[in-house]
């Protein structure tokens, strides 16, 4: 099978709208698309047990604040709140629950909200675009004047750096269903021409609030964001028709919804394959006593070249040793003329050091050369 083309799939339901979700799976992989919509989602997890749990707490948290006209939560009542959803929600292990009310003392922490500007809480907002109608719920969105933002919540550990997060397909994608969408009918941002999105991560509090990661853009950014949605849609669309769904690896690939029915092999793929706590702790295993046994390798290596010379092998590999010139700083001598406390220059105590580091090369053209003319080529 060609790693570049693969047979039609099964068709399986066109969903009525076209969620948020869905079209983040296909624009990274248009089969892990495919997947999202065959398995519904795909298996819960421990992950996103959390993840539902701290957003249906959020959800009552902020509706209660905003029902009393009030701006911070007292943290005894977030804690008993969260203590409420963990009871009535999923399978959250102690471990987890634990995380769990940490960030909801976080939440209650570095919370304040504006009950005047808050226009949605887990509100689902809709875009019509290109024949097809995309969909979202926002964590919460607000409004002041002519500006907007959206705020998302990540339960995660990992934090995106500034990069990742302004080239992340949810938050453009929620700051455009904001700006272009409507939420029951009504056009809310609208008239907005700046736009706040944030993506808020509770495991983690600042004197300042909890961590956040956040871009500022334009509406014109924005409606160029939009355009580049509307080519997915018409992507989408022809996928449908024709039911081609090629797979393509990258980091994707681990939070793919169903990887055991990915058309490219998992030694191809090379990544995506640590799903979860056990899967972790195996592969932590298997690199401990790998990492051992390169180490031997390398030690064992490195003695015969020393005494043996160079080892040939492979298509155009050799390993060798390399001389490395550096320069190293005298700190002792530098910190003697410091204290003598006269003028000197720095370069004086930088020292000429040379040494050989033992490793992989690969050999030039006319190394091979001298290979073929000698008859030795691999």
């Amino acid at each position: 099978m060609s790693l570049r083309s693969f047979p039609p799939v099964e068709p399986v339901e066109r969903p009525a709208r076209l969620a948020q979700t869905f079209l983040s799976h296909f624009d990274s992989c248009n089969r892990s698309g495919y997947l999202y919509l065959k398995h519904e989602g795909g298996p819960s997890s421990h992950a996103l047990e959390r993840g539902s749990a701290f957003h249906a707490f959020a959800e009552r948290a902020t509706n209660l604040l905003l029902g009393r006209g009030e701006t911070r939560m007292p943290h005894e009542v977030a804690k008993d709140l969260m203590q409420d959803v963990i009871a009535e929600g999923g399978t959250v292990p102690a471990s987890e629950q634990d995380a769990l009310r940490v960030m909801a003392f976080h939440w209650a922490q570095g919370t304040v909200l504006r009950p005047d500007e808050i226009v949605g809480v887990e509100r689902t907002f809709t875009l019509d675009l290109g024949g097809a109608t995309l969909s979202g719920k926002l964590d919460l969105a607000w409004i002041h004047g002519n500006q907007g933002g959206v705020r998302d919540y990540k339960t995660s550990f990992a934090m995106g750096s500034q990069e990742e997060v302004a080239q992340s397909f949810q938050i453009p994608f929620y700051g455009v269903l904001l700006a272009f969408g409507t939420a029951e009918g009504e056009a809310l941002g609208s008239r907005l021409d700046t736009f706040h999105l944030e993506l808020v991560y509770p495991r983690y509090l600042h004197e300042e609030g909890m961590a956040t990661r956040s871009v500022v853009v334009t509406r014109q950014e924005l409606e160029d964001h939009r355009r580049y949605l509307e080519g997915l849609v018409a992507k989408v669309q022809r996928a449908f028709e024709s039911w081609d769904f090629p797979a393509v690896p990258g980091s994707h690939c681990s939070i793919c919804p169903a990887l055991a029915e990915c058309p490219i092999r998992a030694e191809l793929r090379g990544i995506g394959l640590i799903e979860d706590r056990e899967d972790a702790a195996s592969a932590a295993e298997r690199w401990f006593f790998k990492d051992a046994e390169v180490k031997q390798l390398t030690k064992d290596l490195r003695a015969f070249a020393k005494t043996h010379g160079p080892i040939r092998f492979g298509k155009d590999l050799v390993l060798d040793f390399k001389q490395v010139n550096a320069k190293t700083l005298d700190r002792d001598g530098l910190e003697v003329a410091i204290h003598m406390g006269e003028p000197f220059a720095l370069d004086d105590f930088y020292r000429d050091r040379s040494s050989s580091k033992f490793g992989k090369r690969t050999l030039g053209a006319d190394e091979l050369q001298a290979e073929r003319d000698w008859g030795v080529a691999v």
